[in-house]
């Protein structure tokens, strides 16, 4: 499978390389002196959504946008809540937008994610790409949001968006981060991304929604074929520049239900620089792990080491 353990004094360096980045993209270099604050909270045209920006934003200090993309059947606010992502908001000075996908025929809200597999399943008419991205306009058109740090993070159909998301506006996104969701089975036809961004993708080896081998029939629903977690970072990998070779860190306790450190990590070598494809595997790990308490805290560090490039 040409995975390499990383080495005790490469791991230290790497740690703190990532550090040094987080803490630099963090204050991005920028005195806060009382810039105007926005009173715009209200975006999304005929499918609103309410923008958290933090008590402490500051017109004069670019900050980050968080879009976070939730699964079939939720809606924007609950996967915030699922995720644990609310406290970034005042801790990290983060602008954090959680709209909601569009009702199918059932009443179950849903991304139209492009492929056949998830989770469009009244066939309904609907150009989510172009929502999000109007709707990123939106914001950036009223806040001063750093373009260095534009970050999507998705669960489900949720993360299948979120990997087309990326595929579309690859110069612009600069990391994403998806949960128990994959890339198209077509994606050499339908994703052809402008720039390298640096993705994590987190699935549980025991998920029986959205396999982590791949598969079809999503949600025990009849629908197309869709890669595995580890097809979608390999091509992720190829796509960014990298090798197909990888090396393991340090295993992780993501998941507050499983014992131990659960959750392995796996990145692929010779990415451009500043570009990072890695795949955390949940074992025993299902569909919709319980990972609120520690997600923000191992997620937001890196996405933050993860800014694009200057």
């Amino acid at each position: 499978m040409n995975v390499q353990p990383l080495p005790g004094m490469a791991l230290a360096l790497v740690v703190a390389l990532c550090a040094g980045s987080a803490a630099a993209a963090s204050d991005g270099g920028c005195a806060p002196g009382g810039g105007p604050r926005p009173e715009q909270v209200v975006f999304g045209g005929a499918r609103p959504m309410t923008l958290s920006v933090p008590q402490r934003y500051d017109a004069n200090c670019a900050a980050p946008l968080l879009l976070v993309l939730h699964g079939y059947g939720s809606s924007g606010k609950q996967h915030e809540a699922y995720f644990g992502l609310t406290g970034l908001v005042e801790a990290h000075g983060v602008l954090l937008a959680a709209p909601d996908g569009t009702k199918d025929g059932e009443g179950h809200r849903f991304w139209d994610t492009g492929t056949d597999a998830c989770c469009n399943f009244s066939g309904t008419e609907v150009d989510d790409v172009k929502y999000l991205r109007d709707l990123l306009a939106e914001i950036r058109a009223v806040y001063n949001v750093d373009p260095r740090r534009i970050f999507v993070v998705g669960h489900s159909n949720g993360a299948f968006m979120a990997h087309r998301l990326s595929c579309e506006l690859a110069g612009e996104v600069a990391a994403v981060v998806t949960l128990a969701g994959t890339t198209s089975s077509k994606r050499g036809e339908r994703c052809r991304p402008k720039s390298p961004l640096s993705v994590l993708q987190i699935h549980g080896d025991r998920d029986q929604s959205v396999r982590y081998g791949g598969g079809s029939g999503i949600l025990g629903r009849d629908g197309g074929v869709y890669p595995g977690a580890l097809a979608t970072t390999t091509q992720w990998a190829l796509d960014d520049g990298c090798t197909r070779s990888r090396v393991r860190g340090p295993a992780l306790d993501l998941d507050a239900v499983l014992p131990g450190r659960e959750t392995t990590v796996s990145t692929y070598m010779g990415c451009p620089r500043g570009t990072n494809v890695t795949l955390w595997t949940i074992h025993d790990g299902g569909h919709a792990p319980s990972v609120a308490d520690r997600f923000p805290g191992l997620v937001w560090p890196w996405l933050q080491a993860h800014a694009r490039r200057r």
